[in-house]
């Protein structure tokens, strides 16, 4: 899939690329993701790295997206539904074709809400 890739800290290392998609694991969710919001902790994280990380790794805290598999532990999400959510900064983010997501920070996004909505009012306005 594709994916904004950073190498190692520092946003001259940016740059997409290719990676393995990946595949969720129990109380998670795979999303395809459909919009993305870039906020100031994606960019300031980026800049600076993260200990916890490994490379390349794919920044993004705020994804709007389609769930196409479900992890195990999880019976009551549906493939097809379309959730925003607030990632976790020490995970992969979602600025690349699909996100591994805890299923615990999704939130199923209304019909009338368009996805550059949902995607752009989650950090912002758990922050406002």
């Amino acid at each position: 899939m594709k994916a904004w890739l950073l190498d190692e800290p520092g946003l001259e290392h940016l740059h997409i690329g290719e990676i393995e998609r990946p595949t969720p694991g129990a109380g998670e969710l795979l999303i395809k993701v459909e919009a993305v919001a870039l906020n100031p902790v994606d960019y300031k994280v980026g800049t600076n790295g993260n200990p916890n990380w490994s490379y390349p790794h794919i920044l993004g805290v705020d994804l709007v997206g389609e769930v196409v598999e479900v992890g195990s532990s999880l019976a009551n999400i549906i493939t097809g539904s379309r959730v925003a959510v607030h990632t976790s900064l020490g995970n992969n983010g979602g600025f690349a074709e699909y996100a591994v997501v805890d299923a615990r920070a999704c939130a199923v996004v209304p019909p009338e809400v368009s996805d550059e909505a949902a995607a752009a009012i989650l950090c912002a306005g758990m922050t406002a």
